[in-house]
């Protein structure tokens, strides 16, 4: 079994230490199974997320746009495949990550934001 961990952000988004931070702390907190983060493989948090992932030595699944020209439906399709946990950071409400975000949280993955306030 494994420990889904959705992860959705800016591709503005330039902090990594944060995204280290926040990812130790759901690393911490996560059950011994198998740990997979999750993404929308796009530019700027996306890639940030995944090179942290990948030196924790995290399983990285990574869900292209080329897969799913249409980014909401491409954020649907991640809630959908489930999650135990979202981490958010939006740099506005009003963005691909806010959907993600309330998407997430309508299908009752709890979320934090580490961004702006997104429900």
């Amino acid at each position: 079994m494994s420990y889904r961990i959705l992860v959705t952000g800016s591709r503005q988004w330039k902090d990594g230490w944060l995204v280290e931070d926040a990812l130790l702390a759901a690393v911490d907190s996560a059950p011994d199974d198998e740990i997979v983060v999750v993404h929308g493989a796009a530019k700027g948090f996306d890639t940030i997320a995944d090179e942290v992932a990948r030196d924790f030595g995290l399983r990285v699944e990574a869900h292209r746009a080329q897969d799913h020209p249409d980014p909401l439906a491409r954020n649907q399709h991640m809630v959908d495949l489930g999650a135990d946990i979202c981490l958010a950071f939006a740099l506005d409400w009003a963005s691909g990550t806010g959907h993600c975000a309330r998407r997430a949280r309508q299908a009752g993955i709890p979320t934090i934001d580490y961004g702006v306030n997104t429900e």
